[in-house]
């Protein structure tokens, strides 16, 4: 064992047993310190990447039950929802786009359309990747960059190159950027599980992140044209990018009936969407039961691999996610961080009280994965919001904009992978992401919060 993993596992030890004895000279009862102690274990070894996925996944639960922190109803309750398995649907529905080719073809096309410069290939990998996720409930980032890093060694950009630099950058926006205004059951299923812990009749729905996270949109293009200003963009790449993107489609040839018979189970579940307002029918039931008709008889497109593909150790660890938020609540989580913080913001402005929880979002995301972030934090940043007398939703959406404010690639899975091809250094995607953060930090005031304003959410 090589001495920083000692070190790691000294902290990991280390931190939770000193936890214990603070919180024992307090009057914190019982189950709420054991919470703390157990958590906060169980995050080091997922911040540490000591074991496989699945260890903590199980491992978290089955502590919270050893030390009698919460009951097994509690502890499992999230399994027993409809989020995980609207999750699975949407899963389904994005591995049947990638076996068929419709998920390639899509990015392809967009590519094409816009690709007659290296500016206009940078855009059309933007535009590409947020239809992308748009049909994908936000499940599309892996075969994205594959696409992309394909691009790259085709067209012999080295690692390091301006043209790789951008490339990379511009997959990280698509890959972490636009899941936050397009609707991403795995997250916002995380975050209303934490939410109506306190309200249980709150939900952000598929379509509050498009409305309220529209500016989003706009921030990417803004962020885009000045790393390009900064990398000189109009001066790179070749006259082979088109010809490269046209030669792919070409090899696809026609669109197939698998494609087409995807495209219409997905168009029905977007039509299905846009008309819940009419029908009232839960969505989730539109994740259960639509993505699994492409294996029915007369439709037969959904093979066994696209299944096999299924990360089940995914699926736990966003159970156990979702069950830190569940059993804080339930031990009092929320109301011991609210009741340390409502009295420091309480007389403060909303625009004072939505920094303070995009800086937190900022910097316990630096703590561990965005699905651990939403889990521990929207039900205090929920119930600090009751307390203060705001809508919630302001809040919970800027705790979650906080994810995207990276200083570091381990801070999210898809952009570790983007990184870990090697095209940019950490020197690199350190200063550009910091020059993204500080501008984010200004559009936030300026666009942002102004525009929450004039749809009267705040």
């Amino acid at each position: 064992m090589s001495t920083t993993k000692k070190i790691q596992w000294i902290i990991t030890f280390l931190l939770p047993i000193c936890l214990y004895f603070y919180i024992g000279t307090t009057s914190i009862a019982y189950e709420l310190k054991m919470f703390f102690v157990c958590t906060s274990f169980v995050i080091l070894i997922m911040a540490f990447d000591f074991f496989h996925m699945l260890v903590p996944a199980i491992m978290l639960p089955g502590l919270y039950l050893l030390f009698n922190v919460a009951p097994v109803s509690t502890v499992y309750s999230p399994w027993t929802g409809t989020t995980i398995w609207m999750i699975l649907g949407a899963t389904v529905l994005s591995n049947v786009m990638e076996d068929t080719g419709l998920l390639r073809r899509i990015a392809l096309i967009c590519i094409k359309t816009l690709g007659g410069s290296f500016r206009g290939v940078l855009w059309g990998v933007l535009i590409a990747g947020i239809i992308a996720n748009i049909v994908t409930f936000c499940n599309s980032w892996i075969i994205v960059i594959a696409l992309i890093v394909g691009v790259c060694k085709s067209m012999d950009y080295k690692p390091g190159s301006k043209e790789a630099i951008l490339l990379m950058l511009v997959l990280e926006l698509v890959v972490c950027g636009a899941t936050i205004p397009v609707f991403s059951p795995i997250q916002i299923g995380i975050i209303n599980n934490g939410a109506q812990a306190v309200l249980p009749d709150f939900a952000i729905q598929w379509f509050h992140t498009y409305l309220y996270a529209a500016p989003m949109f706009l921030f990417m293009a803004i962020i885009l044209i000045v790393w390009m200003k900064m990398l000189n963009a109009k001066q790179l790449g070749g006259s082979g990018e088109k010809e490269y993107f046209e030669q792919e489609l070409q090899r696809m040839g026609k669109m197939s009936i698998e494609e087409k018979k995807t495209a219409f189970i997905t168009l029905l579940l977007v039509l299905f969407l846009l008309t819940n307002p009419i029908h009232g029918i839960d969505v989730a039931y539109a994740f259960l039961i639509l993505p699994l008709l492409l294996f029915f008889p007369g439709i037969n497109v959904g093979k066994k691999q696209a299944l096999d593909r299924i990360n089940i150790s995914l699926f736990a660890f966003i159970g156990t996610c979702m069950a830190i938020g569940t059993v804080g609540s339930a031990v009092g989580m929320s109301s011991l961080i609210t009741t340390t913080l409502v009295p420091l913001l309480e007389g403060k402005s909303t625009i004072v009280v939505l920094y303070v929880i995009l800086i937190i979002g900022m910097f316990v995301n630096f703590l561990m994965t965005p699905a651990g972030l939403n889990a521990c934090l929207s039900t205090p940043v929920t119930q600090i919001s009751m307390d203060l007398g705001i809508n919630p939703m302001a809040p919970l959406l800027t705790m979650f904009m906080g994810m995207d404010q990276v200083f570091l690639p381990y801070e999210v899975t898809s952009i570790l992978l983007v990184f870990s091809y090697g095209f940019i250094s950490m020197k690199d995607f350190i200063k550009y992401n910091l020059i993204k953060t500080v501008l984010y930090f200004v559009f936030f005031g300026l666009i942002q919060i102004p525009f929450w304003k004039l749809l009267g959410l705040i």
